[in-house]
């Protein structure tokens, strides 16, 4: 049946194929009997579903089929949806589950959940966690969580998967269970990361599912009045082991993508990420529910002056970006809905990130102006060779675009060629420095970021540079709180000499306008 309206409740034939869009008030299936709906079709119903046969949603390289109901009712019976996985990549994926069953009346085929009840008597083999966000004490969360047999469905869980006899799993996987509709509430905790007190850019997350059997529109998510004031949403990318982040201006660290872009829709089986700053409760509703012909599409970001930075690990060709952009309504500070954290993967691939007062972020938006960012680069890895490439087919081409390493001299302009150096997994924190200026633009009109950055330097000295900040005091500490070093510094860059162990240990810079910074530096 294709591109069919019905204007009343749906009972049906033995075996009905929906390859188009099909409509129903309520809709009925009796016991024997299967509604299949082709890759692509899109089934919407009114009304309530109670189904005692067979509803398919079939997926494959075309797109997958979806379901879209439009008032807040329940449920009855089963739904069996199909996702089709676009790599085989072994790893950990991270699934939001449409169904309201708990976990252990999900039906699965094409992939196991393991949970105590079917581990075989091995914790090990256990692959579906779930992230919980409760206050586990001193302001905590209590963190990724082991899925029990009873755990309701409809939440978002890390799911391993490998072929290797336990974890197996196929490009095609269907889970079955009774689909949510309506009001899905989830209560949200502005809590810390485990270990990470104090630090505002692990506060806050929470793993919220796409509780639906559809798309979900992702400018509607962002208009609900329930979204917290950071305007973003960040997911994980299996393929590249990243994490993605989507604001609510469109512009998008998207690391499968050749330039930032905003993706319009979460796709049916998604997990996504949040971040608040107060306890509350996050309300989803079918207003949100966004089915198209064309299931995810992208679509262009929207016309800023932007450029997307690259580092490319030159052994296994793992990358990471972020984006710096510029408008007329941006400030210094965290614009919601324009900046975004950086959420760091724990994978084996390059990290990059820029800082600016403690926060650790993915996108920047400015004012036009010139600037100064520090730039941290993490690796897993010794001594490896790390490209950094830049993007700038939506940058001006007055703006000049320079890469500064602090720890071996060079500063190149990256809109002439790429920059290549090593990388090592003990390098310090803010390493690099990002210039961008407009021609023309006197150095001493440039904005820069306030910041203060060290390294150790080839004679073991550590380096220090202040950036976008005035004469003033500088202590080196060591995390135990005895101070090492004290000295007055009237130039941008200078040098301490002290004998130190090897360890981490503090710089801070308090100038005489009163405005302070720190950072962590290891002394090999």
């Amino acid at each position: 049946m294709n591109q069919s309206l019905f204007s009343k409740s749906w009972l049906l034939p033995c075996l009905l194929v929906v390859s188009g869009s099909a409509f129903s008030q309520d809709l009925f299936v009796d016991s024997g009997d299967t509604l299949w709906v082709e890759p692509g079709g899109i089934l919407t119903v009114e009304g309530s579903i109670t189904s005692n046969g067979t509803i398919y949603l079939n997926a494959d390289a075309t797109g997958y089929a979806q379901l879209l109901q439009v008032n807040n009712v329940g449920n009855i019976g089963q739904l069996d949806m199909e996702m089709y996985l676009t790599d085989m990549t072994t790893g950990w994926r991270q699934l939001g589950i449409p169904f309201t069953n708990q976990v252990q009346n999900l039906n699965t085929d094409g992939i196991s959940f393991i949970t105590s009840a079917n581990d075989g008597g091995v914790a090990g083999r256990r692959n579906m966690y779930y992230w919980d966000a409760t206050d586990a004490g001193a302001g905590e969360a209590i963190g990724w969580t082991e899925a029990a047999p009873t755990t309701t469905g409809s939440r978002s869980y890390t799911v391993f998967g490998d072929q290797n006899g336990v974890h197996d799993f196929t490009q095609t996987i269907r889970i079955g269970g009774t689909p949510s509709n309506g009001n899905q509430a989830f209560a949200v905790k502005n809590t810390y990361d485990i270990g990470q007190t104090g630090n505002a850019n692990a506060q806050g997350w929470n793993f919220i599912p796409n509780p639906y059997p559809s798309n979900v529109s992702v400018d509607k998510l962002f208009a609900l009045g329930s979204f917290p004031t950071y305007e973003a949403i960040h997911v994980w990318d299996n393929v590249n082991g990243q994490y993605e982040a989507l604001t609510s201006s469109g512009v998008t660290v998207y690391n499968t993508n050749a330039t930032a872009s905003g993706a319009s829709h979460i796709q049916p089986f998604q997990g996504f990420w949040i971040k608040v700053d107060a306890d509350g409760t996050f309300t989803l509703d079918n207003t949100v529910r966004e089915p198209d012909s064309t299931a995810t599409a992208f679509m262009s970001s929207r016309p800023y002056d932007l450029l997307n930075l690259s580092v490319t690990n030159t052994n296994d060709s793992t990358y990471d970006r972020m984006v710096v952009f510029f408008g007329p309504d941006a400030t210094i500070g965290m614009d919601n809905g324009y900046d975004a954290y950086k959420i760091k993967s724990t994978r084996d691939v390059p990290t990059m990130y820029m800082e600016y007062q403690g926060l650790e972020l993915s996108i920047n938006h400015l004012p036009v102006a010139g600037y100064s960012i520090p730039v941290t680069v993490k690796t897993q890895q010794a001594q490896t060779l790390h490209t950094f490439s830049l993007d700038d087919n939506q940058l001006d081409p007055a703006w000049k675009v320079e890469l500064e390493d602090l720890a071996g001299g060079k500063r190149i302009d990256l809109r002439k060629q790429d920059m290549t150096v090593k990388v090592d997994m003990n390098d310090n924190d803010k390493r690099f420095v990002l210039h961008l200026n407009q021609q023309g633009v006197a150095l001493n009109a440039e904005q820069t970021l306030p910041e203060i950055v060290g390294w150790v330097n080839a004679e073991g000295q550590i380096g220090i540079r202040k950036i976008g900040m005035d004469n003033g005091t500088l202590k080196l500490y060591g995390l135990g709180g005895k101070c090492f070093a004290t000295k007055r510094m009237e130039s941008d860059q200078t040098v301490l000499s002290p004998r130190l162990a090897s360890g981490v240990y503090l710089l801070q810079f308090t100038d005489d306008n009163l405005k302070s910074s720190s950072t962590k530096i290891l002394v090999p």
